[in-house]
């Protein structure tokens, strides 16, 4: 599989619609340009093959050439006529990271984290804001031929539906065969093509917004955060010149001797400014700009080749090569004015995961009694490692360990390991098998599975398989005790749900395991169930009682009622949040 990364580029509409070179990319971001801050993150990704999209016709050589300055590198620039082709001669397993030059994402954003998230069962991952509306579900239902629910889809507005016009989406990932019979960009409209096609995304919410490069009142205000951010970080050209640690000069430049410049200021390669004219930061004082004399540039961008005239006063505005003056009054925008930020750091689907739950030293000293429990059992069990992972070399072949993406606390994915206990290519076979599933829910289990062999049957049923998943606790992905550990997309089918369990850390046992009826049915509402009462009785003495059962159920296999380990009569009376209907 091979990383394509394709840039689009468009004209800033404020600038000289006859020069072809004031682009999103080739606009000045600080001391550099866009399209240089875009590169630099996305060199950062080994291997990956740029090209460039524009959307005007045809790239003039001078277009190609400032493209090629700014950026420092060889890009592929591709014609609108061409775009189509050049998507179509990319492999169909191969991944395309689609980036809208005209929004401006914070430095921090991780593209490689945004890569971590994407997985085959996915259509598409995407940097998203602008989401709005409530959180009113759209479910898929598939019957039997007995009418009985074998799966459930659900996906809300706010996060994946067609309709929602306002989301804003300046980065997305997905698979070249996503876009073979179809536009790449603008990415919103590829968003709601997979969504509308019953494909699922994933959307990575940037709370703190974006800014439109395509709006005066976005585009002065993020230049003017990146002038001061370049000069406070010191991160400046070499053939860049300072003054005072406040105003950057570049090569070329001439500045009259009764100039007067107050930082932070940034003037690009052979700008001229004229006697006695005054320029206030944050400023930017783009390549070949003449200032007249005697003229006012306060807090402004003057874009490359402009020339603001003598006398003249420009203030929180952009100047352009026509000689246009667009002004705008308004504050930075929150995607100008947020700090950095990280894959790691914004929400999935929708809104924040609330405060954890319970008392606040309590999870400090659960964590440390799961680091001292987990590294005990660990040592204690060494001798049985190597003969399970023998028996299973000698069984089947394959990989002794089975690695799973799960979200833990907050929402965070993590590799989730255990024994191997089916064929290597168990996750192909699932969708031949989905019509035997007899479980409801998002799970997935059918009778004499054939894909579980036969050291894998013997590892379930002792519970041996999950061992590995003390690693996982050792290095603070789970606990001993907590909600059942799930991937995304279970996740999925209750908003209010996932953020309670999510709320604290999944555990190798909890009350699902011991107490739930029906073990072999798997009843999905019972896990629904079990989870958000553990987490709204979270306490120490919980988690020991917990432990106890654990042990004498053997691991579950006997089943233990509820009752003689939560009390629910409080809630039953005080809230109703437990009917007595559900199962005690």
């Amino acid at each position: 599989m091979a990383l394509i990364c394709i840039l689009s580029d468009s004209r800033l509409p404020f600038a000289d619609q006859t020069d072809a070179c004031h682009t999103a990319m080739t606009t000045p971001m600080g001391v550099r340009t866009v399209g240089w801050h875009l590169l630099q993150r996305i060199g950062r990704l080994s291997g990956a093959r740029v090209m460039v999209f524009p959307d005007f016709v045809p790239p003039t050589d001078a277009y190609r050439e400032r493209l090629h300055l700014a950026c420092d590198c060889t890009l592929q620039i591709v014609p609108p006529a061409e775009q189509a082709a050049a998507l179509q001669r990319a492999e169909p397993g191969d991944a395309i990271l689609g980036i809208e030059s005209r929004y401006w994402v914070d430095e921090g954003c991780d593209f490689a984290g945004l890569i971590r998230l994407h997985t085959d069962d996915l259509g598409g991952v995407h940097l998203v804001t602008g989401l709005t509306g409530d959180e009113v579900p759209r479910e898929h239902v598939m019957l039997d031929a007995a009418g009985r629910v074998r799966r459930v889809q659900r996906l809300y507005a706010r996060t994946a539906w067609a309709e929602n016009r306002n989301v804003v989406v300046p980065v997305s990932l997905v698979r070249q065969v996503a876009v073979d019979q179809g536009d790449l960009f603008p990415l919103h409209a590829l968003r709601a093509r997979l969504a509308s096609g019953g494909i699922t995304n994933r959307d990575v919410r940037l709370d703190a917004g974006v800014t439109d490069l395509h709006r005066v009142d976005g585009f002065v205000p993020a230049c003017r955060a990146a002038v001061t951010r370049s000069l406070a970080d010191d991160d400046l050209p070499e053939e860049f010149t300072v003054r005072g640690n406040t105003i950057a000069i570049g090569p070329g430049a001439g500045l009259a001797p009764t100039a007067r410049l107050v930082g932070p200021l940034i003037v690009q390669r052979g700008a001229t400014i004229g006697e006695r004219a005054t320029v206030i930061g944050p400023t930017v004082i783009g390549a070949g700009v003449m200032v007249g004399d005697d003229a006012v540039v306060a807090q402004s961008v003057v874009l490359d080749g402009a020339e603001v005239t003598a006398d003249s006063i420009v203030r929180g505005g952009v100047v352009s090569g026509n000689g246009m003056l667009h002004v705008t009054q308004a504050t930075p925008t929150a995607g100008a004015a947020a700090g950095r930020m990280s894959i790691n750091q914004v929400t999935l689907s929708g809104k924040r995961t609330p405060r954890r739950i319970g008392r606040p030293i309590f999870p400090a000293i659960k964590r440390g009694l799961d680091f001292i429990v987990a590294l005990l059992l660990l040592l204690f069990l060494a001798p049985l490692w190597p003969l399970i992972f023998l028996a299973i070399k000698l069984d089947s072949a394959g990989p002794v360990f089975f690695l799973h993406s799960r979200e833990g606390l907050d929402g965070r994915e993590f590799g989730c390991i255990k024994f191997r206990t089916m064929r290597a290519d168990a996750d192909q076979i699932q969708r031949e098998l989905a019509d035997a599933n007899v479980v409801d829910g998002p799970q997935f289990k059918i009778d004499d599975d054939p894909r579980i062999t036969r050291v894998g049957k013997w590892l379930r049923l002792s519970n041996i398989d999950e061992l590995p998943q003390l690693i996982n606790v050792l290095r603070g992905e789970m606990s001993l005790v907590g909600p059942r550990p799930s991937p995304f997309r279970e996740n999925q089918i209750c908003a209010p749900w996932r953020r309670a369990r999510l709320s604290v850390r999944p555990g190798i046992t909890g009350l699902w395991q011991i107490c739930r009826a029906d073990r072999d049915e798997g009843d999905f509402h019972q896990w629904i169930y079990y989870d958000v009462l553990y987490v709204r009785h979270f306490s120490f003495r919980l988690d020991v009682k917990i432990l106890l059962a654990t042990l004498t159920s053997l691991g579950g296999h006997r089943r233990i009622p509820i009752t003689r380990i939560v009390n629910l009569r409080r809630y039953d009376h005080a809230t109703g949040d437990f009917p007595a209907a559900l199962p005690t």
